[in-house]
């Protein structure tokens, strides 16, 4: 061995990530899907809210904040400016950021899907919120 190796530790990393595809089915909202994991990166990163509050659907949702978010999630993996820095964001998860970007919706629909319901109607009701703007 190499006199400048002999005290060298070599060290291998791994990244997994848990199967949450039953969870992450599309429509994706941000109450269900995208808050949570934005929420976790607004407290492991505070700086950003700086720049911009990743807990909040309001500052999110702007426009320029969007084109932003798309950006720096789509660079090359190695690139400095992606986003997450810390890349642990699974592909399955960072594929739902990106399509709920294209129509960011704050709750999801709301399924019922009583007996009496399926009787009379034979198909099942949902409910989709009315003001989105009154969300924050």
């Amino acid at each position: 061995m190499h006199p400048l190796f002999h005290n060298c530790v070599y060290a291998l990393g791994f990244l997994l990530w848990r199967d949450d595809s039953e969870k992450f089915q599309p429509p994706y909202s941000w109450q269900e899907h995208v808050g949570p994991i934005f929420k976790q990166y607004d407290i492991l990163y505070p700086v950003m809210r700086t720049i911009l509050n990743l807990s909040n659907f309001t500052d999110v949702t702007q426009p320029s904040n969007i084109r932003l978010i798309r950006y720096a999630m789509t660079l090359d993996f190695n690139h400095p400016s992606y986003m997450p820095v810390t890349r642990d964001l699974s592909p399955m998860k960072q594929a739902a950021v990106l399509q709920w970007l294209d129509d960011p919706v704050y709750e999801s629909p709301i399924s019922i899907y009583s007996s009496d319901v399926i009787a009379l109607c034979n198909t099942p009701i949902f409910f989709y919120p009315t003001n989105r703007d009154t969300a924050t």
